[in-house]
């Protein structure tokens, strides 16, 4: 088994390295000569992304599965904050928010930047008493010491890849929801 290593130590002097990532798009390309070329972003598990390309078609879906998505209820919503990004600098929004998943898990979650933004008024604009929403290629910010292995510290969104979708028409959110106990009025 080969040593893992992330996007941002990649090293060109080593061939063929193995990383872990995960693939957040993908297009094909026609190049003047017809030629069939395959792009596409990857991000590690840090949030470091890169864009890489293939002259073949690749056969593997571009699809998004569940399996790489997180999804529940959301609770815990806090307010719009604005603060001084001290990376790109001037004033940007973040809020926080909890996430139950489907195993009752109650998962720490915050949202950056436009997304920020674009969360607040989904999260404004809707009437359900119980708001399922799923979010598509967060970052995982895992808790440190041996104590907590494998265990989420938090989640945060990757400014221009992540998304997130409230009450969207999927199978596995209308299966949640069917876990739901009726709310009495």
């Amino acid at each position: 088994m080969s040593v893992q290593t992330l996007l941002g130590d990649l090293n060109l002097d080593i061939r063929e390295p193995a990383v872990c990532v995960t693939l957040i798009s993908k297009w094909v390309t026609i190049t003047g000569t017809m030629l069939k070329k395959s792009a596409m972003v990857l991000v590690d598990q840090k949030g470091t992304t890169i864009e890489g390309t293939l002259y073949e078609e690749l056969e593997a879906s571009n699809q998004i599965t569940m399996d790489e998505d997180l999804y529940g209820a959301l609770v815990g919503v806090g307010e719009l904050q604005a603060y001084e990004d001290d990376i790109y600098g001037g004033i940007s929004h973040k809020i926080n928010f909890s996430l139950i998943n489907i195993g009752f898990d109650e998962i720490k979650c915050v949202a950056y930047g436009d997304m920020a933004i674009e969360f607040y008024h989904l999260w404004n604009s809707t009437v359900s008493s119980v708001v399922l929403c799923v979010l598509n290629f967060w970052q995982i910010e895992r808790a440190e010491g041996i104590l907590y292995i494998g265990r989420f510290k938090h989640m945060r969104n990757i400014e221009g890849f992540s998304k997130i979708l409230i009450e969207p028409e999927i199978t596995e959110i209308q299966a949640f929801r069917m876990r739901i106990p009726p709310t009495p009025y």
